[in-house]
């Protein structure tokens, strides 16, 4: 069963930290800008004959499923994504993920680390936020950052 989204927010160079504030107010736990420039017809322009293709920001966020039509909801509202010439908002399933972690309050995480060292589970496994390179229980988000932050 598919647990997973990864929400594609295509903007105009300088627009993605709105749609990242407006997905993060939705539940979003981070994402990843990419640098861009689009190429469609009506985008391109001459300037002294020479042709300017716009330079855009791809905005990638994995979420869980639920999360998935809140978070572009927000996105369309708060980052003006509803406007024609703004940018678009999609999502597609994603059917495997590997080296996310599980987003639990500490208390949870420290609970069950407790349990599986009584229990002589410690040392395997995937316990108290390490990486879960294989399945996923459901309660993983994606831990990434935004790159726009990290260039600074």
């Amino acid at each position: 069963m598919i647990k997973h989204d990864l929400i594609f927010a295509i903007v105009n160079r300088g627009f993605a930290d709105e749609v990242m504030s407006a997905a993060k107010k939705a539940g979003a736990f981070g994402g990843t800008v990419v640098n861009a420039r689009g190429t469609g017809t009506n985008e391109l322009q001459e300037f002294f004959g020479t042709v300017i293709q716009p330079e855009k920001e791809i905005v990638m966020i994995l979420t869980e499923r639920e999360k998935r039509n809140p978070i572009i909801e927000a996105i369309c509202r708060d980052a003006g994504l509803s406007k024609p010439g703004k940018g678009i908002c999609f999502s597609l399933p994603v059917d495997a993920v590997s080296g996310i972690r599980s987003i639990k309050p500490a208390a949870e995480s420290e609970h069950r680390e407790s349990e599986q060292a009584s229990e002589g589970g410690a040392g395997g496994g995937t316990s108290g936020g390490g990486a879960n390179c294989g399945g996923t229980n459901g309660a993983a988000e994606a831990k990434t950052t935004d790159a726009k932050s990290s260039e600074s």
